[in-house]
């Protein structure tokens, strides 16, 4: 995927000097462009940002239309000691159950509640989870 900031008369902005890219997740699929303080052009001015990256298909839960979701659930364990595990659930169902505050000093918790489902058709032998060990 290509991608570039330029000025508003398309001069190349310089990565790492004027700007760069935050993301999010591990795998860099969300980010935002952040202009550094180490920008060498005037506060205000205007600039453009081009990229180019691959369709992508994402799932949006939008507030208060849908408030489950059901699908394929994985914890993997990240211990400072002792085996890590990685829990597969074949089927889950989670909905919010409480509030969060997206504003504030203290971080921000979204609790959910979660049922976990009955995949006999899949996984006949184990239709509920697995628990890898290693």
């Amino acid at each position: 995927a290509g991608f570039s900031v330029t000025t508003s008369a398309d001069a190349p902005l310089a990565v790492g000097v004027d700007w760069a890219i935050d993301t999010i997740l591990k795998d860099d699929k969300i980010g935002r462009v952040r202009i550094l303080d180490t920008y060498t052009g005037d506060e205000g001015d205007a600039i453009k940002v081009s990229y180019t990256a691959p369709e992508t298909t994402y799932t949006m839960i939008k507030a208060l239309s849908e408030t489950t979701t059901e699908g394929f659930m994985r914890f993997v364990s990240d211990n400072p000691v002792g085996t890590q595990q990685e829990l597969q659930i074949w089927r889950a169902s989670l909905t919010p159950s409480g509030d969060t505050a997206m504003i504030g000093d203290d971080w921000s918790t979204l609790a959910f509640s979660g049922e976990i489902l009955k995949d006999e058709t899949d996984h006949p032998d184990s239709p509920y989870f697995n628990i890898i060990m290693g």
